[in-house]
């Protein structure tokens, strides 16, 4: 909840930073990951989907510069490399395109 506040932000300093956090809690969970994965339930772990939405409202929003989509970009990227329960609901999330889309904005 406290993301979705600060992900429109028109501060340039509080969108950098929030874009930080997610790198770091994607490289925390990637590190301290099971060796055979997360066990997930289904009905109350949503990470995955919160942390991929989030991703995609921010890529969506027009709102960050380079430096900011390029922690995300790496954040996307690790997080992706959890386990494949990441990695299918980013694929289900079409996060490919909508990657290539904030790209495009940004040369």
């Amino acid at each position: 909840k406290c993301v979705d506040e600060y992900a429109t932000s028109g501060n340039k300093n509080v969108r950098l930073a929030l874009v930080t956090v997610l790198l770091n809690a994607a490289s925390y969970m990637k590190a301290s990951a099971p060796a055979g994965g997360y066990q997930y339930n289904s009905g109350t772990d949503n990470l995955p989907d919160l942390f991929l939405i989030t991703v995609g409202n921010i890529c969506g929003s027009g709102l960050y510069e380079a430096e900011a989509i390029a922690r995300l970009v790496v954040a996307l990227g690790t997080a992706v490399l959890i386990d494949g329960t990441w990695l299918a609901k980013a694929k289900a999330l079409n996060m490919g395109s909508m990657l290539q889309h904030v790209a495009d904005q940004h040369g």
